[in-house]
């Protein structure tokens, strides 16, 4: 069966930069291994800003009525999620940050657990990092796995040592194909667990009881016992609970 890819673009053009370097990325992709990919921009979206309510962790839904459900739907529907974004002013746009923190409920009940993301992003000449940086962390709280990166921009500093795949724009072509085959081979090894991943867990299971034991079930409370968050000792229980039930399509390594 092949693999459904997401790939959100934190831009509102399908001309710029950085969607043509993510569908590149992603048809050189699917002539290594085929996929079923869709690619969204913001502009696919009608998204209000936080309103900083809380309802979302109270209640587990948003009082908002816009599109933030249909682009729940897309990135939980599918195996493999890319996100990308252009350097704003030293870090993620607006737009694309006010979503993540839209998300924000999503990074106390590992929603995206064990999801292999990619991350994706472009520059002129400085800031290569910072979306990325900003991504992975945010993302990894929300337990994906962040298989691979890709940093594409007009010029690189000297010695720059950075784990990502650094893209000159301009030969774009030629680098990708060598680079999405060690992506591939990336998200197929066996998934593993991690200190971060363990001691986040304990940290918000304590959270959890402390609810039940005084009667105060939110809507993430609710979602730790409907999943098997709560039944679980550990994060790792919960990855081999995952795949036991056949949510997701790995392997997990002890």
């Amino acid at each position: 069966m092949k693999k459904k890819i997401f790939a959100f673009v934190g831009s509102r053009s399908i001309k710029k930069i950085t969607y043509s370097f993510v569908k590149e990325i992603l048809k050189e992709i699917n002539n290594i291994e085929p996929i079923e990919y869709e690619i969204n921009t913001l502009e696919d979206f009608d998204i209000r800003p936080c309103c900083g309510c809380e309802t979302c962790f109270i209640k587990g839904s948003c009082i908002q009525q816009d599109d933030l459900g249909k682009l729940k739907r897309k990135i939980l529907e599918a195996d493999t999620l890319v996100f990308a974004a252009p350097v704003y002013m030293q870090g993620l746009p607006g737009e694309m940050k006010n979503i993540i923190d839209r998300l924000a409920t999503w990074a106390h009940t590992f929603r995206l657990a064990p999801k292999n993301v990619i991350l994706v992003s472009t520059c002129s000449s400085n800031g290569h990092m910072t979306v990325i940086n900003e991504l992975h962390l945010k993302l990894l709280y929300m337990g994906a796995r962040i298989v691979d990166k890709y940093v594409g921009a007009n010029v690189f500093p000297e010695n720059l040592n950075v784990d990502a795949n650094l893209v000159l724009l301009q030969n774009k072509n030629e680098q990708i194909p060598n680079m999405v085959k060690n992506t591939i081979f990336k998200w197929n090894v066996a998934i593993e667990t991690n200190r971060f991943w363990e001691t986040l867990f304990q940290n918000y299971h304590k959270i959890q009881e402390t609810s039940l034991q005084s009667d105060y079930i939110t809507g993430e409370t609710k979602y730790w016992i409907d999943s098997g968050l709560f039944d679980c000792n550990t994060y790792k229980e919960y990855l081999e609970l995952l795949t036991e039930r056949g949510n997701y399509r790995v392997i997990f390594s002890s």
